[in-house]
């Protein structure tokens, strides 16, 4: 937060008149930021604080359901591995709402899961999955499916899976959210979510060129994109050999 901070502030110093930024997590620069666009285009992307912006972001809802359903589909009732950070970042809380509504819908109560402490160094990283999911499955009863609110958390969990002596396609199925670089050469490769990281880029930048030249017609623009489901080896029961990597 406050390398943030000091970028934003070298940015207000030059005056450049408009930036496209995705957020530390934690809010604590959002006053920072709100000073900004009182005198240069603030476009966020990827997550946000507050409506009361301007933000370009794919639809987590829409996909945090999805994933939920397929996993439901595979005749599991999945519980969910949450983020730290799913208050104050909109766009993991959004995922989980779509969990949330997924479960509902099919007559199932959603079990999630969260950590006992906050992460080192406020990261939920691989490390924070790893623990978190470690720690459960210590003391509970091992869930059939486990949806990751994202791929880093995913890839803790996975190994988790394995430190308790479960293994992904006969004991447990597994999904995550982002569509990280790793993600598909995991073994087994990972269901997840690709979101249009390119067209979010574009719409950004041409966004900040509206705002700056004055052509906005809205006081705050709102833009959700769809993202899409990513089929692999980990959501399925039973894993065949040879599926191509997508």
């Amino acid at each position: 937060a406050e390398y943030e901070a000091s970028i934003i502030q070298h940015f207000m110093s030059l005056n450049i008149r408009g930036i496209v930024v995705a957020p530390v997590v934690s809010a604590a620069n959002r006053d920072l930021f709100e000073r900004y666009s009182k005198y240069g285009a603030v476009v966020f992307i990827d997550r946000y604080f507050t409506t009361r912006c301007h933000y370009i972001v794919s639809d987590n809802l829409r996909s945090g359901r999805a994933i939920t359903e397929h996993l439901i589909a595979q005749g599991a009732a999945p519980a969910y591995l949450a983020s730290a950070h799913s208050i104050v970042n909109k766009s993991i809380a959004e995922r989980q709402k779509g969990y949330q509504s997924a479960m509902e819908a099919h007559g199932l109560d959603p079990l999630i899961i969260k950590p006992d402490s906050p992460p080192v160094d406020d990261i939920d990283d691989e490390s924070f999955g790893y623990h978190t999911f470690y720690r459960y499955l210590e003391r509970s009863k091992r869930p059939d499916a486990l949806f990751c609110a994202t791929d880093t958390l995913a890839l803790g969990a996975m190994r988790a899976i394995a430190d308790n002596g479960y293994s992904i396609g006969r004991d447990i199925i597994i999904a995550g959210h982002d569509n990280l670089s790793f993600s598909a050469y995991l073994n087994p490769s990972l269901t997840t979510v690709d979101q249009p990281k390119t067209r979010i880029g574009e719409m950004a930048v041409e966004t900040v060129v509206m705002l700056v030249n004055g052509r906005a017609k809205e006081r705050f623009i709102h833009k959700t994109l769809k993202s899409e489901l990513v089929l692999r080896e980990s959501s399925l029961f039973h894993i065949g050999m040879g599926s191509k990597l997508r």
